[in-house]
């Protein structure tokens, strides 16, 4: 049997680092597909996970903008055919006193924690539910 897909989105840093380093060290020969925006962090990230044995591809893209996911997820279906697990764990948190927040503060918040978790997982649902597997894991913080 193949071993697994796993998509991790905000991998470069934090959470989705750890997350995609413990795929690679639990799961020997696991194919990751992580994605973040910031090139220098997935790099570091990547060469992680390999060293400790899984085959990687970085991707990078804004996942909360639609066109930006449409290319990432047809570069990763191109290159593993599949995807077994999805890691929705990319967010952005800012700071902001509520009195005096801003309608576009409001907007980049949702659009980077929510938006984005309903186009990468749409996208990656549809191949899952035509394979007739797979998991989708959605990441979230009280922030």
């Amino acid at each position: 049997m193949a071993k697994p897909v796993v998509v991790v989105t905000g991998a470069s840093q934090g959470i989705g680092a750890a997350i995609a380093k413990v795929f690679a060290k639990e799961i020997k020969g696991v194919r990751l597909a992580l994605v973040a925006r910031n090139a220098k962090n997935l790099g570091k990230t990547a060469a992680a996970c390999a060293k400790l044995g899984a085959t990687v591809e970085s991707f990078l893209c804004d996942v909360s903008d639609e066109s930006a996911v449409a290319k990432m997820s047809a570069a990763v279906l191109k290159r593993f055919k599949r995807v077994d697990v999805l890691i929705n764990n990319a967010g952005k948190f800012e700071p902001t006193d509520f009195l005096t927040m801003k309608v576009a503060d409001l907007d980049r918040l949702l659009n980077a924690n929510l938006r984005s978790l309903f186009l990468v997982s749409q996208t990656f649902a549809k191949g899952m539910v035509k394979q007739g597997s797979g998991h989708i894991f959605n990441m979230s913080s009280i922030a």
